[in-house]
């Protein structure tokens, strides 16, 4: 097993975090290192301490009066000897003798000279690196120093960045809300309906790429998110659609398109509904002409 310390290299802080998964007691710039860990910059400045009973000088009792180790184990070795040491103490042949001993083990006790404190440097195994992204919504992976930082490779949560997103344009438009605990904002119901698609489907996996992709991809999101409540916030303050007749134009063609596609057997019932729901808008969107 190491006796490496694992740290992680914060590289664009120019520091290292120390990560307390073992015991024993260190100390950095002098002060006790915290049980949770601690950011250091110069890992030449962190030691362990090891503090070691100091070595036995003598015997003495409550007046003063000093035995020397020798003295003490040539007594104690002649006390004993009317004994019979067992599991769990001694038997003494006679209770005089077992007195004699008791008097003397508690009249002499051993002096020891002052605790003696080491410090030795720690070695350090670096378990990770990590860089900044400048972004809470995206972290840094696993990247060694040497790999050129446009190289580097981030994460980004897009669950949660949708799902705050929808939250904070909701309660600002006091629109009610559900969103499932499970599927991220694919199932969420924006006023009791569902709201998203199977693009908004991201099965709780991280979208990994360059800083640049992983902040393209949040703005994307984002985006997406945006457009779907601002639909639902029009709708509720009734808002008129601008712009009406180049959007029935453009459904009529829509329209016409589905006319001429052929239904097949597992297609046949979502053309049909396709075909209908394409209609209704139409029609709704004449009488606001």
């Amino acid at each position: 097993m190491s006796n490496k310390i694992p740290a992680v290299h914060l590289v664009n802080e120019g520091a290292y975090l120390l990560e307390r998964t073992w015991g024993g007691s260190y100390e950095v710039d002098g002060m006790k290192l915290p049980s949770s860990g601690a950011v250091v910059q110069d890992i030449t400045k962190v030691f362990k301490v090891t503090e070691r009973r100091g070595e036995l000088l003598h015997y003495a009792d409550a007046d003063g009066s000093r035995l020397t180790s020798g003295d003490y184990e040539d007594k104690k070795t002649e006390l004993l000897a009317a004994s019979t040491e067992i599991d769990d103490g001694r038997i003494f042949t006679d209770l005089e003798s077992e007195f004699a001993w008791r008097k003397f083990s508690e009249r002499w006790k051993p002096v020891f000279a002052p605790n003696v404190i080491e410090r030795t440097p720690i070695e350090v195994e670096i378990s990770e690196v990590r860089t900044t992204s400048g972004d809470a919504d995206i972290t840094s992976l696993w990247n060694a120093p040497s790999v050129h930082s446009d190289s580097r490779l981030y994460q980004v949560m897009r669950d949660g960045v949708t799902a705050r997103t929808l939250r904070e344009m909701c309660a600002k438009a006091e629109l009610p809300l559900d969103i499932p605990t499970h599927s991220g904002i694919r199932f969420a119901q924006i006023s009791g309906n569902y709201a998203f698609s199977d693009e908004f489907d991201f099965k709780g996996l991280p979208y990994i790429g360059t800083l640049a992709q992983c902040k393209a991809e949040k703005d994307r999101v984002v985006d997406a998110v945006t457009r779907v409540v601002r639909v639902h916030i029009a709708k509720k303050e009734g808002t008129p659609l601008r712009g009406v007749a180049q959007v029935i134009l453009q459904l009529r063609a829509v329209q016409s398109n589905l006319s001429g596609v052929r239904p097949k057997q597992d297609t046949g019932g979502s053309l049909i509904a396709a075909r209908k729901a394409v209609n209704e808008i139409i029609e709704s969107l004449e009488k606001q002409i």
